[in-house]
Order: structure tokens, then C-alpha cells, then sequence
């Protein structure tokens, strides 16, 4: 019987850690036409971002149909009424808040694989919103050229917290 009591408990808090696994994972996935970049070649060509989170973390990836670059894209977000950017600058991946250039924190920028980037920071970089956030990929144009890919093409995508 008291064999049966501890399977029983054991099996109770493995589906339940799996349980919070999965609601902690929560993915926003969106896909991006291929071939739709105003310049730049196909390492410019945006073809899907992602966006989860995990406690206080929140995690975005970009693909690119090629990367050959290796520059990374931009992050942009809208969060409680502020505009954010994640980009690399001076080798650092930094947040910082559109209207004042002001940093709000630093994230962490690498190259995945051969075609992804993933950005990882921390939710009080861009005002610790408790509902959701919106967010898009942007590759900056060089100079005077314009944005060769977006992601969405126009407007943001939402990606919820709660």
C-alpha cells in the first residue's frame, strides 16, 4: 500500500511539472513569405519568428532563407504604450527605449544555427507587461537604403503572457 501511495505521489508531480513546462513554454510562431524582400538577397529574406517565454525570460528567434551576412535583425516592441528596440550595438545586444535612446537592459543575441538569431532578455527591459506585448523583425536598411525585410510586413503580432 505504501508503494502504491508513493507511485501514486510521484505520478502526481510528474504531470504536474510537465503541466507547468507547457504553459511555460507558450510560442508565438509566424511565418513570413518567402522572396518578399525589397533588397538585399535572400540573406535578407526574413521567413519566420518566434516568441516564448519562461518565468521573467522572454525569448524571440529570426530565420532568414540565407544568412550570409551574419548581421543580426532587429527587434521591435510595444509594450505598455512604449516603443522598444533589441539590436547590437558595439558587439553588445542592448534594449532601448525608442522615444528617449535610453537602455533598459541588455540581452543576449547569438546565432542559433547557420539561418537563426535568438534574443533572450529579461521582461523588465521593456516594462514588465503582464498581459502581452507586441512585437515584429525588422533587417535595417544600410544608410540611406530602406529596410530590405519585415516581419510582419506591417502592423505588430501579439504574443501573450498570461
Amino acid at each position: 500500500m505504501k508503494l502504491f501511495r508513493v507511485v501514486a505521489i510521484a505520478s502526481a508531480i510528474i504531470v504536474g511539472l510537465t503541466l507547468v513546462a507547457v504553459a511555460g513554454a507558450n510560442l508565438t510562431s509566424v511565418n513570413d513569405p518567402a522572396d518578399d524582400q525589397a533588397s538585399g538577397g535572400k540573406q535578407n529574406d526574413l521567413i519566420n519568428g518566434t516568441a516564448g517565454h519562461a518565468g521573467r525570460k522572454l525569448v524571440h528567434t529570426a530565420s532568414f532563407d540565407v544568412n550570409k551576412s551574419n548581421d543580426p535583425p532587429e527587434l521591435l516592441i510595444r509594450s505598455r504604450g512604449k516603443r522598444y528596440v533589441v539590436r547590437e550595438f558595439q558587439d553588445a545586444a542592448q534594449v532601448i527605449r525608442v522615444r528617449t535612446g535610453k537602455v533598459t537592459g541588455f540581452a543576449r543575441l547569438v546565432l542559433a544555427d547557420d539561418n537563426t538569431w535568438r534574443f533572450d532578455f529579461r521582461r523588465r527591459a521593456i516594462g514588465r507587461p503582464k498581459l502581452g506585448y507586441g512585437w515584429a523583425l525588422l533587417v535595417p536598411g544600410q544608410g540611406d537604403q530602406p529596410d530590405p525585410d519585415r516581419l510582419p510586413d506591417t502592423g505588430l503580432i501579439r504574443h501573450n503572457l498570461g
